[in-house]
């Protein structure tokens, strides 16, 4: 049998699809073309194996990934008292213990009187974000999320350590700026910037004249 240069992409796309219907991998498609004489399959791959790979880490992923629910509380903690008032909060889901990051659980292990109540955000600001955190700290999305990073695991697709190592720093970065913001320092300094703005502004305007402006002369 003859084969034209020409007929190789279909032929290769046409082997493909039978090795998949009849469930064989690329090497035993090769073989087969060899010995039909046709061209190899060089321009596509039935990824028999790196489909069982994938399907055997997703199982594994799902069988590992149902304990981690359990972190779900700290979050759930979290959107029940984000914007709460004094006698109305609840610390059901915070950790117990004189060790916990909850001052309420932590004033009651070691027989202090509670602490009052400081809400992150106001009522009206509150209402609308609770559906956010409820989505938030839902037990399927947790174990879907954990899954996909297991997947990612077993394939050995993971960011690299110093991404890591670069994402923390910014985010440390992130938050040491977002806590000098509310600072009474931080705000003066923005104040007197702009001020010095406004100043520098109107020289340049009255030094010009009329001309001043982008595309004004």
């Amino acid at each position: 049998m003859q084969w034209n240069a020409r007929d190789s992409f279909a032929v290769n796309v046409k082997s493909v699809v039978a090795a998949r219907a009849i469930g064989v991998g690329h090497e035993q498609l090769v073989r087969f073309c060899a010995i039909l004489g046709a061209p190899k399959p060089v321009h596509h791959k039935t990824f028999t194996a790196i489909g069982k790979k994938v399907h055997t880490a997703a199982m594994k992923a799902a069988a590992e990934n149902l304990a981690r629910a359990r972190e779900l509380t700290a979050a759930e903690a979290g959107s029940t008292n984000v914007a709460v008032m004094d006698g109305a909060s609840s610390h059901k889901f915070c950790p117990d213990g004189d060790t916990s990051w909850c001052k309420h659980k932590r004033a009651q292990a070691l027989g202090e009187p509670a602490p009052p109540h400081t809400p992150i955000l106001t009522p009206s600001q509150g209402k609308p974000m609770l559906p956010v955190y409820k989505r938030l700290t839902e037990e399927k999305l947790l174990q879907r999320h954990s899954g996909f990073e297991e997947v990612l695991q077993e394939l050995g697709v993971l960011p690299s350590k110093e991404l890591l190592s670069l994402s923390k720093d910014a985010n440390k970065r992130r938050i040491s700026s977002m806590t000098a913001k509310v600072t009474a320092e931080a705000r003066a300094h923005r104040r007197s910037a702009a001020k010095k703005a406004r100043l520098e502004e109107a020289a340049r305007r009255d030094c010009e004249g009329p001309t001043y402006g982008a595309g004004s002369f």
